[in-house]
């Protein structure tokens, strides 16, 4: 420069990872001489100078081999690499407009933890992750994320007050868009979602201002009275999950109190 100081620029690493967004290519992470690191940096292709970036809220841990990719022009997503020690299996998504990270939770142990991989997006919304190395050797899978699956918000329940009315669960979902958490919001059916949200179900009853207590066998979407429900009131339990996994929190809904039809 004109003053004669010292130019910051990244030191020499490799198995780092880069993505441009906005005029700048972001670099992030790979491995220096004495170990990985989690640096960031920008190049301003513009100016064509480098910069130091002073990250915020849940950095990525220091590592080397991970994949990047950018989301609507804003997002970078970040998966796994390894640290020096072990292969990772997280996520996270930097925001750059505000240079946040945020972590974003997975089901355990999908995918595998891995380096050298890739990353591929498709349209805005869903990314490919492709093989890789992993303590196994080699791996030959693919995995798809879609960035907008829809996350479980509310539940209400329709039905009643009468015994001869069937119960049927209504959700409500959140977009969850790039991991920003705020999204548009739309009501469907349970037997709708099944295919992008599975829900464990599990229908209750209380009677005489007792606690709930879980029906046998009342797993479904929909729940016929019987003549154990008359003068009680049903409630109905969701908990969003991957098998056997949750994927977040349980939600509850409960109807008015079941009357005997009138005559």
């Amino acid at each position: 420069n004109g003053g004669g100081g010292e130019v910051a620029v990244p030191r020499p690493r490799g198995s780092h990872a880069a993505v441009a967004a906005k005029g700048n290519l972001y670099v992030f992470g790979g491995q220096l001489e004495e170990g990985p690191t989690n640096e960031l940096w920008a190049f301003d292709m513009l100016r064509s100078c480098w910069s130091r970036v002073a990250q915020q809220g849940d950095v990525p841990s220091p590592r080397s081999g991970h994949a990047m990719v950018l989301l609507e022009d804003r997002y970078v997503l970040l998966f796994g690499g390894h640290s020096g020690e072990r292969h990772l299996s997280d996520m996270y998504i930097l925001d750059t407009d505000t240079m946040r990270w945020e972590q974003k939770r997975l089901p355990l142990g999908h995918p595998l933890g891995r380096s050298a991989h890739q990353l591929s997006p498709v349209g805005d919304t869903r990314v490919y992750m492709t093989f890789g190395w992993s303590p196994h050797g080699v791996l030959c899978d693919l995995h798809a994320l879609d960035t907008r699956a829809p996350v479980l918000s509310k539940v209400s329940v329709s039905g009643g007050p009468y015994s001869s009315s069937l119960c049927q669960v209504s959700v409500e979902f959140a977009k969850d868009k790039s991991g920003k958490g705020e999204g548009e919001k739309h009501r469907s059916q349970q037997q709708q979602q099944n295919q992008s949200a599975p829900i464990s179900i599990q229908w209750h009853r209380s009677k005489n201002g007792k606690p709930f207590a879980p029906i046998a066998g009342a797993v479904t979407s929909v729940y016929m009275p019987t003549a154990d429900d008359v003068n009680a009131v049903l409630g109905v339990s969701c908990l969003p999950c991957d098998g056997s996994v949750p994927l977040g929190p349980s939600y509850f809904a409960a109807t008015q109190q079941i009357e005997v039809d009138p005559e």
